[in-house]
């Protein structure tokens, strides 16, 4: 079993006005370092399942609709790459209510005996996924570790409660269109060096 990861991609809207650039190419930036992030993930072999915090329902209400589409336009793309990945199945977990985004939870991909798996959160908050026994990520098993990028937010923001109640928690200081693979190895060898000792790579 490999390590199960949580990432929230936080802080392409403060990234697109650092560069001068529209939200929708900020999050269509976004969706290329998280459809590389999964390749390479595979590609290490000590990754099982990443679970990204697409889209909080909290977001959904209190953005304008210009941010939360520009969102979409990301996860949209976000998804299609994801797709295109062999050896992965993706699904999306969230209130499928929200119509703008109804379209995403078509694009899951699901396959048999996957290598990885690729979660992702849209519309999502704690209050619709407690609404049932057992809860609606049951499916999602515990965390082991949890990335957010963005410099000021230190907290999860309602990011999978329960499975995220003992992971360790990693706060690079960049936005996630400045967030690198080379950043990324280092969190997972920070990890299995404090928590689980030095694993080669498969």
């Amino acid at each position: 079993m490999g390590l199960q990861i949580g990432i929230t991609p936080d802080g392409s809207r403060k990234w697109a006005r650092k560069n001068r650039l529209s939200y929708s190419e900020s999050y269509f930036n976004g969706a290329v370092i998280a459809g590389n992030l999964v390749k390479h993930s595979l590609g290490r072999g000590d990754i099982s399942r990443i679970v990204f915090y697409g889209l909080s329902a909290e977001n959904v209400r209190e953005r304008k609709l210009e941010e939360v589409g520009a969102v979409i336009i990301g996860l949209n793309y976000g998804l299609i790459l994801f797709s295109q990945i062999k050896g992965i199945s993706v699904s999306c977990f969230g209130d499928e209510s929200f119509e703008r985004a109804s379209n995403l939870f078509k694009l899951s991909s699901f396959q048999v005996d996957p290598k990885m798996n690729v979660d992702l959160l849209v519309n999502y908050s704690p209050d619709w996924d407690f609404k049932t026994r057992p809860i609606r990520t049951s499916r999602i098993p515990t965390l082991d570790l949890v990335i957010r990028t963005e410099p000021e937010a230190r907290r999860l923001s309602g990011f999978l409660p329960l499975q995220s109640a003992n992971a360790q928690l990693y706060f690079p200081t960049c936005f996630w269109p400045e967030f690198t693979l080379e950043k990324f190895d280092k969190i997972i060898e920070d990890f299995k060096a404090k928590h689980i000792g030095r694993i080669p790579h498969k």
